[in-house]
Formats: C-alpha cells, sequence, structure tokens
C-alpha cells in the first residue's frame, strides 16, 4: 500500500509503541493497533462516514 495511504495517530515510533494505524482502498480498511508493549493486532473493518479508516478525535 501506498505510504499517502496509510493514517496514523500516535506520537511514538522509536520504538513504534501506542499507536493507532489504518489503511485501505475502496470501503475497507485494515487497521490496526501496537500497544505500550509492542504488542500488535489488527482488524478489517469499513470506512467511517466521513470516508476515512481511522475515527476521529472525538470518536466516529
Amino acid at each position: 500500500m501506498p505510504a499517502g495511504k496509510i493514517e496514523i495517530q500516535g506520537s511514538r515510533f522509536a520504538p513504534l509503541r501506542d499507536v493507532l494505524v489504518g489503511g485501505g482502498e475502496g470501503r475497507a480498511c485494515v487497521n490496526g493497533t501496537v500497544d505500550s508493549g509492542g504488542r500488535a493486532d489488527a482488524e478489517v473493518i469499513g470506512r467511517t462516514a466521513d470516508g476515512t479508516c481511522l475515527p476521529g478525535p472525538g470518536g466516529h
């Protein structure tokens, strides 16, 4: 996936921790998190009502 299509929320990137990452094409997104311990998980979801993969700061 091109870097321009990936959304990131968080501020710790070295090492990558406490972030939410999402991206996709069409109506599907793959969103995931990396927690403070470095554990990663991901899920396939639909886009938000405003067309993004990640929810806004106030939620959907």
